[in-house]
């Protein structure tokens, strides 16, 4: 996630990532998965409705630059 002003210089606000815990971003991860491996798609749909549920914490830093328990903040 990065953030920008909406104005011109368009300065760096903000950046980070979303993590599944310390250590483990979800940015990382291999998303594509197998037409005929459907043990590979159930995983891909369970890791999108992880994500899913901490998009709360991605609008709240991407907004107010609050900082959730799965978001890593780094400086840009």
């Amino acid at each position: 996630m990065r953030v920008k002003e909406l104005e011109n210089p368009q300065s760096w606000l903000r950046a980070g990532d979303l993590i599944l815990r310390k250590g483990n971003s979800y940015g990382q991860k291999w998303w594509g998965t197998s037409l005929l491996s459907l043990s590979k798609a159930n995983k891909f749909k369970s890791e999108v409705d992880k994500v899913k549920m901490l998009l709360p914490q991605v609008l709240d830093f991407a907004s107010e630059g609050k900082v959730g328990p799965n978001i890593w903040k780094f400086d840009v």
